[in-house]
């Protein structure tokens, strides 16, 4: 387990009830990117070059050998995915499920793919 794959941090908002959370929230600023909706909270730049930073360390390390399996949050997952189509900063969402599991390899041509996305069917 590492921490650099946890959700986006909420700050102080983190484990309030909803309404005590919004009570403190942030109004919405641009960039997207460096707003933080709740104070001593992360910014998606920030939790993006977190993880982006996580996964190119263990990418070097394992110097092209194998697989890794990942059990992310939403939000990390999302910054996972657009780090392995190429580019963290993409402007791409995703759906995910709780315990969805999505598949990402390189298939035989090399080539970047998502062979499986937010699939739910063990949890039938």
């Amino acid at each position: 387990m590492t921490p650099a794959l946890r959700e986006l941090g909420n700050g102080q908002a983190a484990n309030l009830p909803r309404e005590a959370a919004r009570k403190i929230a942030r109004p919405f600023a641009e960039p997207r990117l460096d707003w933080i909706h709740y104070p001593g909270g992360e910014s998606w730049r920030m939790m993006v070059e977190r993880v982006a930073g996580f996964l190119d360390r263990m990418d070097a390390e394992m110097d092209g050998r194998g697989g890794a399996l990942l059990l992310v949050h939403a939000a990390s997952a999302m910054a996972a995915i657009n780090w392995f189509l190429g580019d963290p900063w993409r402007p791409l969402s995703f759906r995910l499920a709780p315990c969805a599991i999505s598949h990402l390899a390189l298939n035989r041509w090399g080539e970047r793919a998502m062979l499986k996305h937010n699939d739910e069917a063990h949890l039938a």
